[in-house]
Parts: C-alpha cells; structure tokens; sequence
C-alpha cells in the first residue's frame, strides 16, 4: 500500500521571520521587493498569517497584479480612471489611486468594517508615483492613525528602485518592521 501524501502546510509569516503572531499586530510592515524576487510568496504568507488567526485580509491591487484576488481576501480595485468608490461584485471596491481623499475614504470604511484587518498595499510604489510623495506620505501618516486604534496590521510593497534615496528613508522610517525580499530570500532588517 502507497503511503498517502501529506498536504503542503503553509508557512505563516511569523513562522518565517521567527517572530511570534502579537508582534505582527498593530503594525507597518515594509517589504521593499525586487522585481525579480519571490516576493509574492511573502505576501501570501502574510495573508495566511491573518486567516489562521481567524483575521480578514483586505488588498489594496491593480487589476492583473500577481497579487489581485487571491482566495479568501476582499479587493479594492485600484484604478487610474475611476473617481469614486465603486462597489463591485463580490463587495470588492474600485478606488482612485490618483485621489488622496478617495484612497483614504476605501481605507476608513475597511478599517471601520473589519477593525483588526490584516491589510495588503500592493503597491505602496505605485500610490507614491500617482499621488506624489507628499500626499503619498500625508496618506499613509493618517492610516497609521486608524490602525493603532483598531489593531490592524498593514503590509505595503515598496520597489525601492523606483523611488529616490529620501522617499525610501521617509517610508523606513515610518515603518515598525523593515523586511527585504531579494533573489536569496526575505530578511527582517528592523523588527
């Protein structure tokens, strides 16, 4: 008789970074990427993080991310043309990534709907070339607001190679776990 296969367990991010769950709550997590790296898996080990913790995860995405509805997440749909929040199906959201006042509008109603949410940038590059850095840095100066009181966690994907030396500094600085995703693996740089 054929011994049976044993299911493939997910590694959940704490496990990874050696830290144990509570220290993922209530936190900004950057995770700067390379392009050519497996950031994505780090990702998808953040979001099991929250669903064996019993935790909704939200993503914010562009439509054709690698990261765009993944199974058992809520989507906001970020969007260059649209200037307001649309409700979509399935209660997924499209939001304006041009719009400062819209984006942080999505981010209340997720943050009032699912208060202890884990919650996905994808990517926080991308806002910052839309929006500009200052209204990129005032947003996410708010957001932090809302998750200290509500004990949620953010991960926001940052390619530093897109941003100049201060952006990437001014977004280290804001973070309370630094993580680095390249070729070799993912390293906890602050933590």
């Amino acid at each position: 008789m054929k011994p049976s296969a044993s299911p493939i367990v997910q590694e959940a991010l704490s496990q990874e970074l050696n830290l144990a769950h509570d220290q993922l709550v209530g936190k900004k997590i950057l995770l700067e990427f390379d392009p050519a790296s497996n950031y994505e898996e780090y990702v998808r080990k953040f979001i099991h993080e929250a669903l064996i913790n019993n935790q909704t995860v939200v993503v914010f995405t562009k439509q054709g991310s690698n990261i765009a509805f993944l199974e058992k997440c809520k989507n906001i749909v970020l969007s260059v043309s649209e200037q307001a929040l649309e409700l979509l199906p399935e209660g997924n959201l499209k939001v304006s990534i041009t719009n400062a006042s819209i984006l942080l509008e999505a981010f209340n109603r997720v943050l009032s709907s699912f208060p202890q949410a884990f919650i996905v940038v994808d990517s926080l590059s991308d806002m910052v070339l839309n929006l500009g850095f200052e209204k990129a840095h005032k947003l996410f100066q708010q957001v932090a607001e809302y998750i200290l009181t509500r004990g949620s966690s953010i991960l926001l994907l940052f390619n530093p190679k897109a941003h100049d030396e201060k952006v990437k500094a001014v977004f280290e600085a804001y973070a309370n776990i630094l993580l680095k995703a390249d070729k070799s693996g993912l390293h906890l740089i602050k933590a």
